[in-house]
């Protein structure tokens, strides 16, 4: 069964904003949210939607639970280990 509505439709399928946070209060802006494209197969996209609408959640929240889902999966050394060598081969090119 589906739920309840608790926001307007719109409000679900509302595309991401920038948002800037002052860290520690001296004036530094550090960015929160990154504006990214990503191409995916049209059927998955679908579900992610049809997710969104059943969970009344915005499509970007159901990504960004996939992909802490997907980095949660890794160990925090790995995920270490992957993240230095992507800044390694990053700043070498």
């Amino acid at each position: 069964m589906a739920k309840k509505f608790k926001s307007n439709f719109q409000d679900i399928f509302t595309p991401t904003t920038d948002v800037s946070e002052d860290i520690g209060g001296k004036g530094n802006k550090e960015k929160e949210i990154v504006r990214t494209t990503l191409l995916m197969d049209k059927k998955i996209y679908e579900q992610i939607k049809a997710c969104a609408y059943y969970e009344r959640k915005q499509i970007k929240d159901i990504i960004n639970e996939a992909f802490s889902l997907k980095l949660n999966s890794y160990s925090g050394e790995e995920l270490k280990s992957i993240i230095n060598t992507y800044l390694t081969n990053k700043n070498n090119k």
